[in-house]
C-alpha cells in the first residue's frame, strides 16, 4: 500500500471528498441529469468513525456507494463504472483511488496502490433494493412481508431502517445528487 505520505483523515471525509471533488463532476459531465445518491454506507470502520491510520492497510480509502434507480442502473451502470475507471483522479487528498487485488482467494482484501492505468476504484453501483437484498437479505419484489412493511414493523433495528430508507429515498425521490453517510451493521 502506498499513500504518497498523505496525512490521515477520517475515511468518511475522504469518501465525501471523492464524491464531491471527482465522482459528482464526472457524472455531471458524462451523464447530465442522472438522478443518483452517494453514500459511504455498510461495513467498514470509517462508517462508524472508528478508523485510524492503521485502517489504511486493509480495504480502507476513497470509496463509496452510488445509488441509481433500477432503470438507470440497467442502462448506465456498466458505462458509469468504466467512465470512472478512466477518469477518476489517481489520488484524492493524497490517497490512491486504485485498489490492487491480492489475487489470493484467502486474502480478498484490496490495498490502495498508485497506478498509471485505469483505476480499479471502489465506487460500487447499486439500486437501493439491490443493496438491501445484499446487506439485509431482503428482496423487495418477493419479500413477505414487503420491504416497506418490514421496515415499518420494527423487525429491523432502527439503524438498519434509517440507513436503507435514506438510500432508497435519496435515489428515487431527489432530483439533486446527494451525499449520505450512514452505517449499517450486518
Amino acid at each position: 500500500m502506498t499513500n504518497s505520505g498523505a496525512r490521515f483523515i477520517p475515511g468518511i471525509e475522504l469518501s465525501r471528498a471523492l464524491y464531491e471533488e471527482a465522482v459528482r463532476p464526472i457524472l455531471r459531465e458524462a451523464f447530465p441529469g442522472l438522478r443518483h445518491a452517494a453514500a459511504r454506507i455498510g461495513s467498514g470502520s470509517e462508517v462508524l468513525g472508528f478508523d485510524t491510520p492503521r485502517s489504511a492497510d486493509h480495504e480502507w480509502g476513497p470509496r463509496l456507494e452510488l445509488f441509481l434507480t433500477p432503470e438507470d442502473r440497467a442502462e448506465h451502470g456498466a458505462r458509469i463504472h468504466d467512465v470512472l475507471a478512466q477518469r477518476l483522479p489517481k489520488h484524492v487528498r493524497g490517497w490512491p483511488t486504485h485498489f490492487q487485488e491480492s489475487g489470493n482467494p484467502l486474502d480478498p482484501v484490496g490495498h490502495m496502490q498508485a497506478t498509471d492505468g485505469p483505476v480499479n476504484h471502489r465506487v460500487d453501483i447499486h439500486t437501493p433494493d439491490d443493496w438491501a437484498a445484499d446487506r439485509l437479505g431482503l428482496n423487495s419484489a418477493t419479500a413477505e412481508p414487503s420491504v416497506s412493511a418490514w421496515r415499518a414493523s420494527g423487525s429491523a433495528s432502527p439503524r438498519k431502517r434509517r440507513s436503507w430508507g435514506a438510500a432508497r429515498r435519496a435515489a428515487t425521490t431527489s432530483d439533486r445528487p446527494s451525499w449520505q453517510a450512514a452505517s449499517c451493521a450486518t
